[in-house]
């Protein structure tokens, strides 16, 4: 990987050994505010079964900023009665919905659960009164 900063100084990065599941990572830390590039190569690889990894290569521009980019926009909690499915736009809710027991199905999308096993939802605590379900 090559970075180029703002003034055009190139960095080179790497070369890089993948972990068992096929990604790596590393770390670069800006040191001036403005657009910099990062140039993704990789030259090819025939690996041991005799498959040939073709060469490819991507870029990708991030801008650098001295003021910080506020946090996600979050949607107010209901004042009035609300139904479920929750919309993911309302990302906070979680802090107010942990007693909704899901309807079964396995996709997150569809019932809101936790996981692609079950219904259970770790971040709230269920209500520790009667309640009518």
């Amino acid at each position: 990987m090559i970075v180029t900063d703002p003034n055009g100084v190139k960095t080179p990065l790497g070369p890089f050994t993948s972990d068992l599941t096929g990604g790596t990572h590393t770390t670069f830390v800006p040191t001036t505010t403005g657009n910099y590039t990062f140039e993704f190569i990789f030259p090819g690889q025939v690996v041991a079964d005799g498959s040939c990894w073709l060469p490819s290569n991507a870029t990708a521009t991030d801008t650098v900023q001295s003021s910080p980019i506020t946090g996600f926009p979050t949607t107010p909690f209901p004042t009035s009665y609300w139904t479920r499915p929750i919309n993911a736009l309302n990302n906070n809710w979680y802090s107010i919905s942990g007693n909704w027991l899901g309807t079964g199905e396995v996709n997150f999308g569809t019932t809101g659960s936790y996981n692609n096993t079950g219904d259970y939802n770790p971040y709230t605590t269920a209500p520790t009164t009667a309640h009518i379900l």
